[in-house]
């Protein structure tokens, strides 16, 4: 089984923290859009600091996608270009409502079909210059933590993460911005013109340079005028704001969070780009409590209380593979437990986990038209690993499906990555 090697542990640690944040400023920014609150009254609040009272924050594609993009470094080590848009692709079929942008629509359905021709789709967006938004930055900045030890290391990865989305110079720039800024922040020295210094010729460069000539005296809804708040929906409109208020924050993620709000604009995703940033520094540790709560689980933790296997608890139009689709589900694998101890069942790219007692079979069910060779199998002691690259679920010989977590044994962490613990190593499922 191909996994990431064992000394990347504390590249995790410093990614699970970033992750933690910036899906915690995705949900935060989203309480801020006039389809939760009229423009005023969020301004009011905000101003006043005042915490948005629903009880459930529901997190975005922002989320969503660096989701996708830290199960492939931690199965990989690094980005690996196919299979990265294929977890995204797979992340969009199963779950489409969460906030994508036109061009994902246009692009994930396609890569789905036909993965090995990725690039070609990606050049072709936008009239065949490729993306220039802010979707490669967004989701970057655990990427940034992981890398943070290695910078050069960090643009690499960065530049091979957006380009299978966002075929444009700027929308690569964003991204290489974003991930510096992250990995900087990891090392405890966040500084906008190093961030500037490392990040390719561009608009978004510019304006890096702009915030860094930026006093942090300045008021945000001022500085969000000079740099841009998103409202275009570009990189270089959105990343300088919200690396800048990183920066006037780094040891503080709530005041950075405030911060970001108050430019306003595409504020699920500054402040997403801001979270990420500050927390791969500091976590969300001295986060309240009543924001954590609050905020939608990352997959693997529980309903609001931080224990591995719960469902999210996400808003009901919220799509499983197998309902999220339209074609009749068929049976392709069946895995039975013949041993005497439990059994991991994983289906990538989902990162879902499923034990069986011993004597129990599972089955996977593909949706749409069966195709055996879209489905690789793995095996190591104590897991079997079914990679899937077609859109497919766990469940019973009747098609019934099997939640995430299922019979998983206490202690054992969940599917990839431990999301609900921070950087001190527990105990760990049978897997690689």
């Amino acid at each position: 089984m191909s996994t990431a090697s064992g000394d990347t542990a504390p590249h995790r640690a410093a990614a699970r923290r970033s992750l933690e944040g910036l899906a915690l400023g995705d949900a935060f920014g989203e309480r801020w859009f006039p389809l939760f609150r009229d423009p005023r009254q969020a301004y009011q609040e905000v101003r006043a600091r005042r915490t948005p009272e629903e009880p459930d924050w529901h997190w975005t594609d922002d989320t969503a996608m660096a989701l996708g993009l830290l199960r492939v470094l931690d199965r990989y080590g690094e980005v690996r270009q196919r299979e990265l848009a294929l977890a995204f692709a797979l992340g969009h079929d199963a779950d489409p409502g969460r906030g994508y942008g036109h061009g994902m629509h246009d692009l994930l359905p396609r890569v789905l079909q036909e993965p090995d021709r990725w690039r070609e789709f990606a050049r072709d967006l936008f009239g065949g210059q490729g993306s220039l938004g802010n979707g490669a930055a967004m989701r970057v900045a655990p990427l940034g933590a992981w890398f943070h030890a290695d910078l050069a290391r960090t643009v690499e990865q960065a530049t091979r993460s957006a380009e299978v989305t966002h075929a444009h110079p700027e929308g690569v720039a964003g991204a290489v911005a974003v991930a510096v800024a992250a990995a900087l922040s990891a090392r405890g020295r966040l500084d906008i013109a190093e961030v500037a210094a490392l990040t390719p010729d561009s608009a978004t460069r510019e304006g890096l340079v702009r915030a860094a000539a930026l006093p942090f005296t300045t008021e945000p809804w001022q500085a969000s005028d000079v740099l841009g708040n998103g409202q275009r929906v570009r990189a270089d409109d959105t990343v300088p704001f919200a690396v800048w208020s990183a920066a006037r924050h780094p040891d503080d993620l709530v005041a950075a969070l405030w911060t970001t709000a108050e430019g306003f604009g595409d504020v699920d995703t500054t402040c997403a780009i801001t979270g990420g940033v500050v927390a791969a520094r500091t976590g969300v540790d001295a986060v309240p409590a009543d924001w954590l709560r609050r905020r939608e689980p990352l997959p693997g933790r529980g309903e609001r209380g931080g224990e591995p296997g719960g469902r999210t608890g996400r808003r009901t139009e919220r799509r499983t593979p197998m309902t999220a689709a339209h074609e009749k589900p068929v049976p392709v694998l069946r895995v039975r437990n013949t041993g005497g101890e439990l059994l991991e069942l994983v289906l990538e790219p989902y990162g879902s986990d499923h034990w069986l007692r011993p004597g129990e079979t599972f089955v996977v069910w593909a949706i749409g038209p069966r195709d055996d060779g879209l489905f690789e199998v793995e095996h190591e002691p104590g897991t079997v690993t079914v990679i899937a690259a077609a859109s497919a679920y766990v469940g019973d010989a009747d098609g019934n499906e099997i939640e995430c977590g299922h019979n998983r044994p206490r202690g054992a962490r969940p599917y990839w990555l431990d999301l609900a613990r921070p950087s001190t190593p527990g105990p760990r499922a049978p897997r690689g």
